[in-house]
C-alpha cells in the first residue's frame, strides 16, 4: 500500500470536518490572549525585507505585452497571402460529417491550424492523419473538403475506424503576431479592444497593478514571518488539545477510516511514522497555525481592531470563492466541527486579517534586489 504523507492546515487553510451538531468545540474555549502573547514593541512600525523587482519600466512592459501576445493570440491576419501553402498557418471554420450528418466535437469556428504539422497552431494538439492535407491550394474565402478516417482505437466508439468528411472555410492566412506588427484589427478580433494604443494602455495598467500586488503580497508574508519570529507565544494547553481532537476527527473522515479500526492502527499500517510521531507532528502544525492566530489576535485586542458585519460578509465571499464552495454553511463546516463554530472561527480570522493589515500598513519595508538595495517606506 502507498504511504501517505501527513498534511495539516495552516492559517485559513481549508479544513474538512464531519458535522458534530452542538458538540463543544475549540471555539468554545475561553482564554485571555494577553496571558499568552508578548508582542514585539515595534509591531506598528515593523522593519521587514522583501526581495523582488517591483519597479515598472518600459522594458518590462514590452516583455509583458509580448508574453500576452504569445500566450493568448500568437497569430494575426496576413493580407499579403491569398492561398494556403503546405507550411501555412491558417484560420478556418470547419464542420465534420459522418454519413452526411454533423457529429459532436467536429465543428469549430476561427480555428488556427498549422498545415505542415497537422496540429492546432496555438496549443500544438495533433489532429487525425490527413486532417489539414486538403487545405493545401485552397484560396482565402473559399470552401474545400477533405476525407479522413479515424483510428480504429479512437476513444469515441461511434467514430472509431469510420471515414468522415470535413468541410473547411478558409478565413485567412496567418503570420506571427509581434508587438511591432499588431494592428487595430488584431486587438479588436482577439481582445475586443478597439485600438493598439488602448490595448497597450490596458497592458500597462495591468502590469503596474500586478507589480504592486506582488510587492504587497511579499510584504504581507514578510510581516507575518517577522511577527512570528519576534513575538513570544505560549499556548493554552486546553486549546491545543481541543484542536488536536478535532484534527483526529477530521483525519478519520478525510481518509474514510472504518469505525472498527482505531486511528492508531490506521497510522501504523498506512503512514510512514509511529502513532507517537503522528501526534507530535500534528501538535507541531497546530501550534504553528495557532501562533499566527494568537499573535494577531493580540494585536487586534491592543489596537481595538473590531469585527464589522459588512467587512466580514466580503471576507466570507472571498474565502468562499477561493475555497470553491457554494454556500456559507458549507464553508463554515470546512473550518470547524459544525457551522456555528466555523462561522465564529472565520470571524476571528477576519479580525486577525484586519490586524495583519494594520501591521502591514505601518511596516518599514526594505526592497532588496540581486544587485542593489533600495529603501522604500510604506
Amino acid at each position: 500500500m502507498n504511504k501517505k504523507k501527513l498534511v495539516l492546515p495552516l492559517l485559513l487553510a481549508s479544513l474538512i470536518f464531519t458535522s458534530c451538531g452542538t458538540t463543544k468545540t475549540s471555539m468554545d474555549i475561553k482564554y485571555n490572549v494577553d496571558d499568552y502573547v508578548t508582542l514585539t514593541k515595534n509591531y506598528k512600525k515593523l522593519p521587514v525585507k522583501v526581495t523582488g523587482d517591483y519597479e515598472f519600466t518600459d522594458e518590462k512592459l514590452q516583455q509583458y505585452i509580448s508574453q500576452v501576445i504569445k500566450s493568448q493570440a500568437p497569430y494575426m491576419k496576413d493580407t499579403s497571402k491569398t492561398q494556403v501553402a503546405s507550411d501555412s498557418i491558417v484560420n478556418v471554420d470547419y464542420e465534420g460529417k459522418k454519413d452526411g450528418k454533423a457529429f459532436d466535437g467536429g465543428t469549430a469556428k476561427g480555428a488556427v491550424l498549422n498545415v505542415a504539422t497537422n496540429s492546432d497552431a496555438k496549443g500544438g494538439t495533433s489532429f487525425i492523419e490527413g486532417f489539414t492535407a486538403g487545405l493545401v491550394g485552397a484560396k482565402v474565402g473559399s470552401t474545400c473538403e477533405g476525407k479522413v478516417t479515424f483510428p480504429s482505437d479512437y476513444q469515441e466508439k461511434t467514430l472509431a475506424g469510420q471515414e468522415v468528411t470535413f468541410t473547411f472555410t478558409v478565413n485567412y492566412i496567418c503570420k506571427e503576431a509581434t508587438i511591432d506588427t499588431i494592428d487595430d484589427t488584431y486587438t479588436n478580433d482577439n481582445f475586443k479592444i478597439k485600438t493598439v494604443d488602448e490595448f497597450k494602455k490596458q497592458a500597462k495598467d495591468q502590469l503596474k497593478a500586478s507589480l504592486e500586488s506582488q510587492k504587497a503580497s511579499d510584504t504581507r508574508t514578510a510581516v507575518i514571518k517577522e511577527m512570528t519570529e519576534k513575538c513570544k507565544v505560549k499556548y493554552p494547553s486546553n486549546l491545543v488539545n481541543a484542536r488536536l481532537k478535532e484534527f483526529k476527527t477530521r483525519f478519520r473522515s478525510e481518509y474514510k477510516i472504518e469505525k472498527d479500526q482505531t486511528l492508531e492502527e490506521y497510522v501504523k499500517k498506512n503512514l510512514n511514522m509511529s502513532y507517537k510521531d503522528f501526534e507530535k507532528q500534528a501538535k507541531k502544525n497546530i501550534k504553528e497555525n495557532l501562533k499566527t492566530e494568537l499573535i494577531f489576535e493580540a494585536v487586534a485586542k491592543k489596537e481595538n481592531v473590531e469585527y464589522d458585519d459588512k467587512g466580514f460578509k466580503e471576507f466570507v465571499k472571498s474565502v468562499k470563492t477561493n475555497s470553491g464552495v457554494s454556500t456559507n454553511t458549507e464553508l463554515y463546516e470546512t473550518y470547524a466541527p459544525n457551522a456555528k463554530a466555523g462561522k465564529e472561527y472565520l470571524k476571528k480570522m477576519y479580525v486577525c486579517t484586519k490586524a495583519i493589515d494594520l501591521c502591514q500598513k505601518g511596516a518599514k519595508v526594505t526592497v532588496e534586489k540581486a544587485d542593489t538595495t533600495t529603501q522604500a517606506t510604506n
